[in-house]
Order: C-alpha cells, then structure tokens, then sequence
C-alpha cells in the first residue's frame, strides 16, 4: 500500500511491469521531498510515472525542488492550485521529462479533509502507456478549472487580483480559455483597472482587453476576428457618425451621406451612393443620388468636378489713389491658397528745352483683404528721372 503523502510507481519502458514503487512522506520530513524530487527529475523521457497522494499531501510539496520535480513529469495547474486542500485526493498519470501539464491531473478536495476527497481511475496499458478501450497506446487527455483570487494592502498601495480559466489537454494540443480581473491604486492618485477574456488553442488566439488608467486613459483591445450582429455608431445613434452593420458602411455628416453595402436603396439596386441625408436607405433612389454604383455596374455621378490649377486672375488700369481688385471667391479644395501681385508705372510726356534735369522718388501700397479684413499688407518704392534737352522730345519717367 502507499503511506502518507505520495506514492510513486514508475513502469518499465516497454512492458506493463512496475519497475519502481515507492512511498514518499513529505508531510513528516522534508528531506523525503528532496528524495521524491531526486527520483522524478531522474525519469528517463517518455517513462510512465502515477503519482499517488494519501492521507496529507500538501505540507512540504514544494519543499527542496519538488515543485519542480513533479512539473518535470507533468503536473500543472491542479498540483499548482492554491485550491489544492489538505488530505485532498490527487492522482497524476505522467511521464518522464512531460513538462508542466504535460500529464493527466485528477483531483478531489473543495476543503481540507473533505470527506468526499476520493478518486478512482481504471488505467489499462500496453507496453508500458496507458492505453484506449481499442487497444491503441493513448493520446493523454486532461482538464482542469482553476480560479485564483488576491488581494493585498499597504502603506503605499494596494491591488486585487482574480484570474478563472478552464484547460483541456489531448496529446500534444492544448486549449484555455480564461478571465483576469485587476485593479491597482497608489498613494499618488494613480489607478489602473483592467478586464480582459482570452481563448487560445491550436486554431490560434483571440483576445478582448477593456482598461482604464488615471493617467492613460481608457480604451478596449481586441485580438482576433470579430463577428457581430445589429449596428455599429461611431460617433452616436443619429446625425454626424459611422454606422457600420453587417452588409453596409454609411458615412453621414447630417446633411450629406455616403453609403456602401451588398444591395440596398429603393430597389435594392445600389452598391455604393451619395446624396442628401436619408431617414432610411430605402428612400435612396437614381433621382436624389449625385453618385451611385448599381448591382449591375453601371453608374452615374451628378456632382461637380475640379481638376488641374484653380486661379482666378483680374487687373485693373486704374491709377486712382484708391485703385481696387476682387477676385471673387476661390476653391482651395482644401489646399494654400497663393496670391501672386504684379504692378507697373510708366509715364511719357513732353519735356521743352526750358525744363531742367530732375530725380526722386515714387511709392505705393498694396492691400491684400479677404471678407473686408485687411490680411497682408505690401508696401513698395521707386525712383523717377528726368533729363533736359534742347529740344521738345518725349522723356521717360
């Protein structure tokens, strides 16, 4: 029979016989930890290992290497558990250099010294492996539901912790499925929650994170395809937004909307459409769309078009004091607009032989408004000259 603590037996690695079995009190004494430990890490890979608790398996089971021990041929998160109570039943079907959940866990126990913390498990096996009702060497398959809680407090700060998965094990593939719940605060002000829900098999791995800090805001991540049914609004339920459903992405700024989808319209016969606001897509329809692409392919676009330089250019030959310009209004199409000034003077008039040489100087002013609000303003200057002559002739200022 198998004494306090643990018993371990360990088959031959091609026949059904035991070849080792062993009884390991680790409650009494924590030197037989580090001999149970000793015995386990020297399991050669593959070697089938039980693992057997009675009467108290808890005290000094992580003493002297043996946590690690017992991973090494494929414990996990039952034998991990800070759910794993006094005088519980624990059975672990292993193997030799299996790594951490690499066995198959069984366990019983809701509280220390449950009553009913027994468990029973019909193993066949051939050639040293456990074994299907087939008679083919089996594919280890486990399961375990783990829920952790913490919380702690001190002078400085304080966190709670909760974390609940669920995992399945069969041969070589794995699955969980699993919640965390945190929240953490300090002596400074700072707080930071977090939620977050994870799936992970050999499929791959999907993820939904939701979080908000004191001082870096709060957001949601999401890892993975998403499915969902009904409607998407960013940006609220009506007027400017994004809606986004499962066959359609409608753009409305309130006035004005633009709509892509797999049919949809008065007839159903638009893929995409633009025009003025509608209350519903049935109302959108060829008369009150400036754009729109049917099922069919064909198309039709109503709406203005710019293309190329857009300028407006005017003069004037005024040389009024007060001499003015508008250009009227100019489309940017969301670009600088540039304003280019051109000016000249050149006066010719008739000089006789009484007139004597001069010079000086000539200036002007360039005001550049827009809506009646002065904007920049461009002064410039110049020069004059006059030469005499005998006779009359025409001279240059």
């Amino acid at each position: 029979g198998i004494g306090r603590s643990y018993g371990v037996i360990a088959f031959d690695m091609n026949s059904n016989t035991i070849n080792y079995a062993e009884t390991f009190d680790v409650y009494g004494s924590a030197q037989r930890a580090q001999d149970m430990a000793n015995v386990l890490m020297s399991m050669a890979p593959g070697r089938t290992v039980i693992v057997i608790s009675n009467d108290e398996p808890v005290n000094n089971r992580f003493a002297n290497g043996l946590g690690a021990a017992m991973e090494s041929v494929g414990a996990g998160e039952a034998f991990f558990s800070n759910r794993f109570q006094g005088w519980c039943a624990y059975i672990l079907v292993g193997s030799g250099k299996a790594g951490r959940g690499g066995g198959t866990e069984y366990y019983k126990g809701a509280y220390s010294q449950d009553p009913n913390a027994f468990v029973e498990v019909m193993l066949p096996m051939l050639f040293g492996k456990p074994v299907t009702s087939s008679g083919a060497a089996a594919t280890v398959i486990g399961a375990a539901v783990n829920d952790e809680a913490t919380a702690r407090a001190n002078a400085d700060s304080a966190a709670a912790t909760r974390i609940s998965n669920v995992e399945v094990r069969a041969g070589d593939l794995e699955g969980t499925a699993g919640t965390l719940q945190t929240a953490i605060t300090d002596i400074n002000g700072k707080i930071s929650t977090r939620w977050a829900a994870q799936a992970v098999s050999p499929g791959g791995r999907a993820q939904i994170s939701v979080y908000s800090s004191s001082n870096g805001g709060a957001g949601v991540d999401i890892i993975g395809d998403v499915t969902f049914q009904g409607k998407l609004n960013v940006g609220g339920s009506s007027g400017t937004r994004l809606q986004i459903t499962d066959t359609k992405i409608h753009f409305d700024t309130g006035s004005v909307m633009k709509v892509s989808g797999l049919g949809f319209g008065s007839s159903n016969q638009f893929i995409e459409w633009i025009g003025p606001s509608q209350s519903s897509l049935a109302n959108c329809t060829e008369q009150n769309g400036v754009y729109y692409v049917k099922t069919d392919g064909s198309a039709y676009f109503g709406g203005t078009l710019s293309a190329g330089t857009i300028k407006n250019a005017v003069q004037t030959t005024s040389i009024a004091s007060n001499a003015a310009v508008d250009t009227g209004t100019v489309s940017s199409r969301g670009g600088t607009r540039t304003v280019v000034v051109g000016y000249s003077l050149y006066i010719t008039q008739p000089l006789n032989g009484n007139n004597s040489n001069g010079q000086g100087t000539n200036s002007a002013q360039i005001i550049l408004s827009r809506n009646g609000q002065d904007v920049a303003t461009l002064n410039v200057s110049g020069i004059w000259e006059r030469n005499a002559s005998s006779q009359d002739e025409p001279s240059v200022y």
